[in-house]
């Protein structure tokens, strides 16, 4: 038997109790019952009114002059070209990002096909070395790898130095970007 503080009979606790369960279980239905309640309410509540306020004699005041308004729609041209070579940007530096990122995934797989020794003559190993060749090139003879378990094992540093650079290339890419579309 539970203990009644509040000289209420024990059923009505349990009523209770289980409403207070209800609403705790289902977290948001107290906020749902008052966005219900309250939301016709906000409706009801009157707006100011729309077009420009009357002068001292009632009437309304005039329009806008045609050059406020020639101002106003080049203000507006303004901010929709600035709004498209914005979007343009963006859609430049999600695909210089998605591109490099690419690179260096092929440039990590190679990476790691030479670091663990892994077949050269293998079908994916293959298609690996073809497609990063020419990106591995350039920086093929900089430095001299160390190699492990009679060269089978290659620390490419080479690599590495590739990866960095791409990285800093597409830094410089995307700021010049930045700086284009700020103009």
């Amino acid at each position: 038997m539970t203990q009644d503080f509040s000289g209420v009979p024990e059923e009505a606790d349990i009523l209770w109790y289980r409403l207070y369960r209800w609403t705790h279980i289902w977290g948001y239905a107290e906020t749902l019952l008052l966005d219900t309640i309250a939301r016709p309410m906000a409706n009801n509540y009157p707006r100011p009114p729309q077009g420009p306020p009357p002068n001292d004699n009632g009437d309304h005041q005039p329009q806008p002059s045609r050059e406020s308004e020639r101002m106003r729609l080049e203000r507006e041209e303004h901010r929709v070209a600035r709004a498209q070579r914005s979007a343009v940007a963006r859609k430049f530096e999600q695909a210089v990002y998605y591109l490099v990122g690419a690179l260096e995934l092929l440039l990590a797989l190679r990476f790691l096909l030479r670091l663990t020794g892994a077949n050269p003559e293998n079908t994916f190993a293959q298609v690996i070395y073809g497609l990063s060749n020419s990106f591995v090139n350039p920086f093929s003879t900089l430095f001299v790898s160390p190699t492990f378990n009679g060269n089978q094992n290659i620390f490419d540093i080479n690599l590495l130095v590739a990866m960095v650079s791409y990285l800093v290339l597409m830094a410089l890419l995307i700021w010049l970007v930045r700086i284009i579309e700020s103009r």
